[in-house]
């Protein structure tokens, strides 16, 4: 199985596209249906960063093949991609100006659509998923997100459980 994690965060540099998203994958070799993936006792770590404001999530789990490349090489092969080039730069524009209320909503829109294309990179590499999760956590509404989710129990996505934390150090 491979675990993939994408998160977008609004804390771009300038000028650099790579700044304003994390791409993490995680490969958990000879996971059998009804398995726990052996994360260790404390979890995965998919972001050690600042986000800023707003922090969207997507997490995709889908059967691992052989020699398939990780999630950032796989997005780097889509920096070119007139899709990528138009959703980085709104995001980048954050980095830029104060933002307004619409250049935040905009800067959500970008983050789905590199959420998507990366799903599409990632159905053509692996096929079929797993399981399917994303959220978007805004600075002011939502305080980024910070607490366990869901507050009991897990979330349920297809064959996919489990439950996340994000923390403020």
């Amino acid at each position: 199985m491979r675990l993939d994690a994408l998160v977008v965060h609004g804390c771009a540099t300038p000028g650099e596209q790579i700044s304003i998203y994390t791409p993490q994958t995680f490969r958990f070799p000879g996971v059998k249906n009804n398995d726990r993936l052996p994360t260790g006792e404390n979890g995965l770590l998919i972001f050690y960063g600042q986000a800023q404001h707003f922090l969207d999530i997507f997490i995709t789990v889908s059967r691992n093949r052989q020699d398939s490349d990780d999630l950032a090489t796989l997005l780097k092969e889509q920096l070119p991609s007139t899709e990528f080039q138009g959703a980085a730069a709104t995001l980048l524009g954050l980095a830029i100006a104060a933002p307004q209320v619409a250049t935040v909503t905009g800067a959500l829109g970008a983050a789905s659509v590199i959420g998507n294309l990366t799903y599409q990179v990632l159905r053509k590499v692996t096929g079929d998923t797993v399981g399917l999760y994303r959220t978007s956590w805004l600075q002011n509404r939502d305080n980024l997100g910070i607490g366990r989710h869901p507050i009991n129990g897990s979330h349920h996505v297809k064959d996919l459980s489990f439950w996340y934390e994000i923390i403020q150090e």
